[in-house]
């Protein structure tokens, strides 16, 4: 392949060490993302819940990559794609069809039914 796993993952740490004040998530092999230090998914949901007064039991997440992983861990109803990484389907409270075929739409559309 064209992306070295082992050489991202150097390239994380290295980052990281220098950029102490920033989080980064990868989707995957060669996307990454950096927010503010614990500025992610995760703790945006539960920030949004809490404006919206929202019970976070209440709330679905849906997701596909390692960018989802600490949105996972934060939402109880978490919905991965039947494509999704192996570590997603492992956190997922349920697994659907996959992106291409709408899978989370359908379990949406079904749930509101």
């Amino acid at each position: 392949g064209l992306v070295n796993p082992e050489l991202m993952c150097e390239l994380i740490t290295s980052v990281q060490t220098k950029l102490p004040e920033f989080s980064i998530v990868s989707s995957t092999p060669f996307f990454f993302y950096f927010t503010p230090k614990g500025v992610i998914k995760g703790s945006a949901l539960l920030k949004m819940a809490e404006l919206k007064s929202i019970d976070v039991n209440d709330v679905m997440c849906c997701g596909d990559a390692g960018n989802d992983i600490e949105m996972f861990r934060a939402c109880d109803n978490s919905v991965a794609v039947a494509n999704a990484t192996n570590e997603i389907l492992s956190l997922a409270s349920q697994a659907v069809d996959t992106a291409q075929n709408d899978g989370v739409a359908k379990d949406i559309i079904d749930k509101l039914s």
